[in-house]
């Protein structure tokens, strides 16, 4: 068949027959345009709802990992009864049952609040110095020293 062109014979590392091409007709090269972009076009749909679906299975997974139904419903009632408590605290302060803390002593209170928190933090930097110091003449680390103290204040 070869010798009468029916079959073509191409030699690689073994021999590989063809069909030969001269009875099939001629290939359009707008029609092979076309369907070289319809393809394109597909591939390109198919990776939107490849990523479409990986995402709705993404999502599926998370809710189904979230929460079950008795967890719901035990967060639910946990929410109902702090709202009631919100709902009774709410009526109490509209009935004039509650005072509300005027902004003088809020102010006051906030001031001291800062105040203190100043001082615990100067405190604490010079505890800190204090610490390096010892630990510095007694070539200790500030962990190791801090370890021995506690014991010793457990003792």
């Amino acid at each position: 068949m070869s010798d009468s062109g029916d079959l073509i014979c191409k030699e690689y590392s073994s021999k590989i027959y063809l069909a030969s091409q001269k009875y099939y007709p001629p290939v359009d090269e707008k029609l092979m345009i076309k369907l070289d972009e319809n393809i394109e076009e597909s591939r390109n749909t198919l990776n939107s709802l490849k990523e479409i679906n990986t995402s709705l299975q993404n999502e599926h997974k998370s809710v189904l990992t979230k929460y079950t139904d008795d967890e719901l419903k035990s967060q639910l009632e946990q929410k109902k009864i702090i709202l009631a408590d919100s709902q009774s605290v709410l009526t109490k302060w509209e009935m004039g049952k509650i005072e509300k803390i005027p902004e003088e002593k809020m102010a006051e209170a906030e001031r001291n609040y800062n105040l203190n928190k100043i001082t615990y933090r100067k405190t604490k930097k010079i505890c800190i110095d204090i610490i390096d110091v010892i630990c510095e003449n007694t070539e200790m680390k500030r962990v190791d020293f801090m370890v021995r103290v506690i014991i010793l204040k457990r003792i």
